[in-house]
């Protein structure tokens, strides 16, 4: 993968030497040209490698391919789609992380200014905070609500469940599975489930990892399972 100077990135750069895709033209010639898988004549690099590390390079090289996608092969639409999928689970998972910092920052029966507000307007957090996340998200005061305690769950009791998200190996889907499950243990058993179940998550479609999931949660509480 060619290695990209930040100076062909700013927004300076590019606004005096635009390409077609919004790059400078130096940037382009490395992404564009016959000798970087280009066609020579400023269309985008067609080939994605989905299995590299979500971020900017994976969003770029989709979005280039995705620029011009009667260029691309069947398989190669399909490599856009993995990647694409690899990008929404990252930004979701972002998303989860960073609700859990932001709800970290102002603990249950603190007081605080709301973001925006007069500082002079200290107010108890919990009068608040869910109203700022629903307005944010464009959504119900009840599904930030929701949002927040699952960001605390995933950030505080299953981080390697948060981290195998962010990373793009699972989706909300599955992830959501796993907080669902252990959701009747305490902490540590729960920690337990999630350390035994993960490693196979990735490759498993959803009912099989909730086939393991039960057995596993039963096997970590017995006596809760039964009373279950």
């Amino acid at each position: 993968m060619v290695d990209i100077d930040d100076a062909l990135l700013s927004p300076e750069a590019v606004a005096a030497d635009p390409c077609p895709h919004g790059m400078t033209r130096d940037l382009c010639a490395l992404l564009c040209d016959d000798d970087n898988g280009g066609n020579g004549v400023g269309e985008p690099v067609v080939v994605v490698d989905p299995t590299r590390p979500v971020g900017f390079a994976l969003a770029l090289d989709c979005q280039l391919a995705g620029d011009s996608p009667e260029l691309l092969s069947d398989a190669q639409l399909l490599d856009v789609v993995e990647g694409a999928e690899r990008i929404e689970r990252w930004a979701s998972a972002l998303r989860t992380r960073m609700l859990a910092v932001f709800a970290d920052r102002h603990p249950p029966g603190s007081t605080a200014t709301p973001p925006g507000a007069d500082p002079r307007a200290v107010t108890p957090v919990g009068r608040w905070l869910p109203d700022q996340v629903a307005l944010t998200l464009r959504g119900s005061l009840e599904e930030a609500r929701c949002l927040l305690a699952g960001a605390a769950r995933f950030t505080h009791v299953l981080p390697a469940t948060l981290a195998e998200w962010e990373a793009g190996r699972i989706d909300e889907r599955k992830a959501e599975a796993i907080a669902h499950a252990t959701s009747v243990l305490d902490d540590e058993q729960a920690r337990e489930v999630e350390a035994r179940v993960l490693p196979g998550a990735a490759a498993a479609t959803r009912r099989l990892l909730q086939d393991r999931l039960r057995r596993t949660v039963a096997r970590v509480d017995p006596d809760g399972a039964a009373r279950r």
